[in-house]
């Protein structure tokens, strides 16, 4: 079974997700190397299709402390 909570998992399922024709919107990283970076965002241009990634600490502890 396949861990869905570790950023090892990001490119194998955003690559499913554009190849079943949908846009990705996933937390940081985007994917574990370089590689699997650009094929993600190569095959969303070739799809016509849009890629996102918002950050996993977004109003995280580090965050709310300072503020």
């Amino acid at each position: 079974m396949l861990n869905l909570t570790i950023p090892a998992a990001h490119a194998e399922l955003n690559l499913a997700a554009l190849n079943a024709g949908k846009h990705v919107y996933t937390e940081k990283p985007l994917a574990a190397t370089f590689a699997d970076a650009k094929a993600i965002i190569a095959l969303a241009r070739e799809r016509g299709l849009h890629v996102g990634s918002a950050p996993d600490t977004f109003l995280g502890g580090r965050l709310q402390t300072c503020r």
